[in-house]
């Protein structure tokens, strides 16, 4: 299939240029084409994974995807989706995520110097490199103020009383730069992206075509939502990373493993490289058993683990969760916290607990589950927010925290 069709099928593709065109180009060359990643924390997170899996279905379609770190417009900031300027970053900090976030790419497309091998940039090469005039004069004349401050991330902060810095008005400038400077380096004429950068992307397609002349073309996927609404990859504890110092393999596995039934083939679709028959048939819900459907969950959950942490790590985190729900399976890789015999001979808040091993934000927050009902130490529910958890819990030989029916960690005496 095309690669442009093969997006489409699966979910991807929410606004393009020209489909027909698009298509065509898709079908006739090889199409190096490239997604930018603001290196703003040390990990990518689970939302990120869309547009990964995008670079790495261009390349299986037998094209060339560039990886784009912004060092350069980090330094800057994206105010797409903000209502306030983003927190400065330090040159040292940036070049420190870049480290990270270099490696976890890395599982998804092959790095080398084949006709179809994935490049990783940084943009801090040429932007770094910049002459304020020259580059006022030769590209900035490019653009209409008018134009610009309709694009959504603009006119957003505009309308708010926080305003648009004038560094951040320069954003979409910088990234339709990176576009130019790519095609005229590596013949790049593709860019893909979220749907909150299709302005910046379109003005970066606009630029070739004024400067070198050339068609240049725009892939942009929607923010994707659960099937409750919620923002793909967040928890009441916080984002879900990719890397494990941040969200365990164990938490990553579990996030896929409690999707909601209604989401299992739709991210089947997007977030695996499941043939799409199989895909449908695991997201089928009707005629299927409650275990049926669960079994289809753990495929999912045990697909995606596998990708980003790779297979062994993804099985351990299945046999550690079906132990702690239960199941057979060992708890050795459950989540754990130790929590010392000298504490627990007089006792440890709950409230306390739920916030140290990261289950809940806040004491806040851990308070107001408590008055729901959702918490439970081992199977007894907390109903006061005074209760302390103390070696009399610890019967089995360690005790279990658990957060509404999903959520649980295992705590030992030590």
């Amino acid at each position: 299939m095309n690669v442009f069709d093969v997006l489409k099928e699966r979910g991807f593709v929410y606004q393009s240029t020209d489909e027909t065109e698009l298509r065509h180009m898709l079908e006739t060359e090889r199409v190096t084409g490239y997604i930018g990643y603001d290196p703003t924390a040390e990990s990518l997170h689970a939302g990120n994974l869309v547009t990964i899996m995008m670079l790495a279905h261009l390349q299986r379609g037998g094209h060339r995807p560039l990886a784009i770190l912004g060092g350069g417009t980090a330094l800057v900031g994206d105010p797409s989706g903000r209502s306030e300027m983003r927190q400065m970053l330090t040159k040292e900090k940036i070049a420190s995520n870049l480290v990270g976030i270099r490696g976890q790419l890395s599982r998804f497309v092959e790095f080398d110097d084949s006709e179809t091998g994935a490049k990783l940039i940084d943009n801090a090469e040429w932007l770094e490199k910049l002459h304020y005039i020259e580059f006022l004069r030769d590209i900035g004349r490019y653009f209409a103020v008018n134009q610009m401050i309709k694009a959504k991330g603009y006119a957003e902060r505009l309308e708010r009383e926080q305003g648009l810095s004038f560094i951040e008005f320069n954003y979409q400038i910088l990234q339709a730069y990176d576009y130019l400077v790519l095609h005229q380096r590596y013949g790049c004429r593709l860019q893909m992206g979220g749907a909150d950068q299709w302005g910046n992307i379109v003005a970066g397609c606009d630029l070739v075509r004024r400067v070198a002349g050339a068609g240049a073309h725009a892939v942009t996927v929607e923010l994707i939502t659960t099937s409750a609404g919620e923002k793909m990859g967040k928890t009441a504890a916080g984002a879900v990373w990719l890397s494990a110092d941040r969200t365990s393999v164990y938490d990553f596995y579990q996030y896929w493993r409690n999707v909601d039934d209604r989401d299992i083939g739709r991210f089947a679709a997007i977030f695996t490289f499941k043939d799409m028959q199989e895909v449908r048939e695991l997201g089928r819900t009707d005629g299927k058993s409650v275990d049926e459907i669960n079994a289809a969950k753990e495929e999912l959950a045990v697909a995606v683990t596998a990708l980003v942490h790779g297979e062994e790590a993804a099985l351990q985190a299945r046999d550690s969760a079906r132990a702690m729900f239960g199941a057979a399976g060992d708890l050795t890789n459950a989540p754990t916290t130790e929590v010392s015999r000298d504490r627990l001979e007089t006792g440890v808040s709950v409230v306390d607990l739920l916030v140290e091993t990261g289950m809940l934000p806040s004491k806040k927050e851990a308070r107001r589950k408590i008055e729901e009902r959702g918490i439970h130490v081992n199977d007894e529910m907390v109903s006061d927010h005074h209760r302390v958890i103390t070696m009399r819990d610890f019967d089995a030989g360690y005790a279990i925290l658990r957060v509404g029916k999903k959520s649980r960690r295992r705590l030992l005496a030590t």
